[in-house]
């Protein structure tokens, strides 16, 4: 039969709670990039992983999501060539991206797709993921992260997964701070410090880690240490 209204309201009850607290939880990394980078203007962020499905195309559109509250405006940028999930979640349509920002064959406003107003996803572009091979090497890329940020507050890179696909490094050498994405009881420790330091090889500053689906207890403890 059909749940009683005390069953209904406590399921109800139990997603308002679970929402509230995954809002929050990404407020609590807004104020932390905040914290983390006062003194010096952050305006471009990478966020990656060191390996797939470790929740970093999440991770990017909820701190995006969580800036453009608060007033910010912000562009989603799909830098992730093989697997552009940003593009596949917003529903983008086919046409120009990052890809055709980087080898001079798309204006920038052709290239953002409105998702809100003073919120944008650039998708991959290309349907070739072989057309962005050697992409971020070139000389353009710091000219394309200009023109993002003369449009924008922020702009969040979506980045491949370093230990696979190690293209990103480029990037992580233009913008302003990279983020590592590690998901709890998956992510090894060693994976994580080795990413650290080919990113910092490169240039970049890592400002911090999220663990994405961390339970209480002794996993949290685990990557405190």
């Amino acid at each position: 039969g059909l749940p009683d209204r005390k069953a209904v309201a406590a399921e109800l009850d139990r997603q308002h709670d679970e929402l509230w607290v995954f809002t929050e939880s990404f407020r609590r990394i807004r104020a932390a990039v905040q914290l983390a980078t006062m003194g010096r203007p952050v305006r471009t962020i990478l966020v990656t992983s060191t390996h797939q499905r470790e929740g970093k195309s999440s991770v990017v559109f909820n701190m995006g999501r969580s800036f453009w509250e608060v007033g910010k405006r912000v562009i989603l940028a799909d830098a992730d060539f093989y697997r552009p999930t940003l593009q596949k979640f917003f529903r983008v349509p086919r046409g120009h991206g990052l890809i055709d920002l980087l080898n001079g064959t798309s204006e920038l406003q052709s290239a953002l797709a409105p998702v809100a107003d003073g919120l944008w996803v650039s998708g991959r572009g290309s349907s070739a993921p072989s057309a962005g091979r050697g992409m971020l090497a070139n000389g353009r890329v710091r000219e394309v992260i200009d023109e993002m940020t003369r449009e924008s507050d922020l702009v969040l890179f979506d980045s491949s997964p370093l230990l696979i696909v190690p293209d990103n490094l480029f990037l992580a050498s233009h913008v302003d701070a990279v983020i590592l994405v590690a998901k709890a009881g998956r992510t090894r420790l060693r994976d994580l410090a080795r990413a650290k330091a080919m990113i910092e090889k490169a240039g970049g500053k890592v400002i911090g880690v999220v663990i994405n689906q961390a339970p209480p207890g002794p996993l949290r403890s685990y990557y405190k240490r």
